[in-house]
């Protein structure tokens, strides 16, 4: 499979090293969103995966691969998926992800406690810690440090408690940083310093402060609904993006202009849509074509 990206041309790509990819003829785009069916694309033969660089992030825009070998596996994937052996396979995969992930997550949650290695007066404070952990970094979809395979699992558990420790017991999350490089990562690490001491004080039981205790007030709260996965929180802002475009489109003038008939010539200055819980004003008359408009120049502290 090569990695080609969108050119201005149509039918032109560019090529991993650079080079310029004419599109054979009988070849079409398999958009993203089939997942089965792009990885038969892909096993049938050679292809292209197409994606677009937008500033410094890269989106995937499906395959490019030969029209005659895309119809044709469509087709028996279409044929495959109206059997009903088909579905039953598709429930019980569910169900062994659901048991694998239902492991995982006990599993993680030992890690955790290996990890804590409270003394036995904490116990009690160790099981829900290691609890409210795994439920909040296990999910599939969460994007915590918990889903990577990069790291062993002891390195994850001890990544992901700091991590809730920092947003449960301090004030990362209301604090305002300075975009000045290394340090949001020295404050994280400053935090990671802070929440290692308030572990320490559980693993030994003379160590633990009478009152004011970060990490047991944490726990004694309330535990937080569970955040949505990476699907439903995608799902959503797609269905917003949708009642946006579509409240925009209403309120277009060229919406507006196509749904009032029009008796006479058009105005000379047109009126801007309305924003919301405003009334309509004018738009300024353009400036004259013959004088040029004055030169700003900004100046910034360096």
């Amino acid at each position: 499979m090569v990695e080609v990206e969108k050119t201005r041309k149509a039918s032109v790509f560019k090529g991993p090293d650079g080079t310029l990819l004419e599109l054979p003829a009988d070849w079409s785009l398999l958009p993203p969103g089939d997942p089965a069916l792009t990885r038969r694309v892909k096993a049938a033969g050679l292809c292209w995966s197409l994606s677009e660089r937008r500033g410094r992030k890269v989106f995937s825009q499906g395959l490019l691969a030969p029209t005659a070998r895309i119809e044709r596996l469509k087709r028996e994937l279409e044929v495959e998926r109206a059997n009903p052996a088909y579905q039953k396979k598709l429930d019980a995969g569910r169900e062994r992800r659901r048991a694998e992930e239902a492991d995982y997550a006990r599993d993680f949650a030992g890690e955790v406690r290996g990890f804590l290695a409270f003394s036995k007066t904490f116990e009690a404070e160790e099981k829900a810690l290691a609890r409210r952990v795994a439920d909040h970094a296990t999910p599939v979809g969460s994007g915590t440090v918990a889903r990577t395979e990069r790291i062993p699992i002891e390195e994850r558990a001890e990544a992901a408690v700091i991590a809730w420790l920092r947003h449960q017991t301090t004030t990362y999350d209301d604090m305002t940083i300075p975009r000045v490089k290394g340090l949001r990562r020295e404050v994280r690490r400053m935090l990671a310093d802070r929440s290692r001491k308030v572990l320490a004080a559980h693993r030994v039981a003379a160590g633990h402060p009478a009152t004011g205790c970060a990490l047991c007030t944490a726990l004694a709260a309330p535990a937080p609904a569970a955040s949505p996965t990476k699907a439903t929180k995608t799902a959503e802002l797609t269905g917003r993006l949708d009642t946006l475009v579509a409240t925009r489109m209403a309120r277009s003038p060229a919406a507006t202009n196509a749904a009032t008939p029009r008796t006479g010539a058009p105005s000379a200055n047109p009126v801007e849509p309305p924003a919301r819980g405003a009334a309509a004003r004018p738009l300024p008359a353009p400036a004259p074509t013959s004088v040029p408009a004055p030169r700003v120049r900004r100046w910034t502290d360096s």
